[in-house]
């Protein structure tokens, strides 16, 4: 069952597109299209790759690196982009296998560099409090990252974690195995002021370095008087802006989730085929088994 373009295309939500399944992409492209699966109903929908098809693409990643081809050759024929990149800077012991820091903010500067600034859209998402990372710690590595990032992003999206069932059981596995205790509002750790607090932290650090903070699905955070706006991360209205042509086309909002902003998208990912395996993840149930699906899975399907 096809979908009616034309569409924003979400790549992905549901998984690391850009740093494990760029050559998927690559020949989904060249065939023009690709299908998606709803996750839950499982129904088949088969979607329209080809240009005058798309309005735009949202990327979603932790490395963009292996995809910077990608990204040139879409930009060349004309097709504008957001890339939400996820830079956190956490221990080990929560991203195990993610780009090192310092080669990410390199890499999201060359974004910037060859594509604007206001392509990159920084994610320090969630904002994970534990006995490894309490305030002091984030604000500390938030001002580092936030200085290095200076003049190559414009915008941070952040967000405190949704502790989903398997949320939670990631985390207790990770907290188990490295001795960490993840703080929750439940035990008493902090409180929704605390939260509060913090993001206006954060945000005045942002501020200071000429970068726009953002919150996504948490509009209890959001506050003009802290400098903390509502995050639209499908934004079609900046995509809009981007895209030679573009000026008189609209399109309806179509928040995914209660306190999200987003704009209408189709998502052409898939859950469980992530191999970043971070502890906190929303959209993969178990880390190995994950890593083991990105490391056998064919380029020629036409899905994930």
């Amino acid at each position: 069952m096809p979908l009616s373009p034309p569409l924003l295309i979400s790549a992905s939500r549901r998984t690391d597109i850009p740093a494990f399944y760029g050559e998927w992409f690559r020949d989904r492209l060249n065939a023009g299209w690709c299908e998606t699966a709803n996750p839950f109903s499982g129904e088949v929908f088969r979607v329209s790759l080809a240009p005058r098809d798309v309005l735009g693409w949202v990327f979603w990643s932790r490395n963009y690196v292996p995809f910077l081809g990608v990204l040139a050759d879409l930009h060349a024929r004309g097709q504008r982009f957001l890339c939400h990149f996820t830079i956190t800077g956490y221990p080990a012991a929560f991203d195990p296998r993610t780009l090192p820091a310092e080669e990410a903010i390199r890499t999201a500067c060359r974004l910037a560099e060859e594509f604007g600034p206001d392509v990159v859209q920084w994610r320090y998402d969630p904002i994970l409090l534990s006995s490894d990372t309490p305030p002091s710690w984030h604000r500390e590595n938030f001002h580092q990252l936030a200085a290095r990032l200076e003049g190559g992003v414009r915008r941070c999206i952040f967000s405190f974690p949704t502790m989903y069932k398997k949320t939670i059981r990631n985390l207790e596995a990770m907290a188990a195995q490295h001795s960490v205790r993840v703080w929750s509002r439940v035990a008493g750790d902090f409180a929704k002021e605390d939260l509060a607090a913090l993001a206006g932290e954060l945000a005045a650090i942002a501020t200071g370095h000429g970068i726009e903070m953002h919150s996504c699905c948490g509009d209890q955070w959001a506050n003009p008087e802290a400098g903390i706006a509502k995050a639209r991360c499908v934004d079609w209205p900046l995509l809009r802006r981007l895209t030679p042509g573009a000026g008189g086309i609209e399109v309806p909002r179509k928040p995914s989730r209660k306190g999200c902003g987003c704009y209408q998208s189709v998502d052409i990912g898939a859950y469980n085929t992530c191999g970043h395996g971070c502890a906190y993840c929303y959209a993969v149930e178990d880390a190995e088994r994950a890593q083991r699906r990105s490391q056998t899975h064919s380029p020629g399907s036409p899905r994930l």
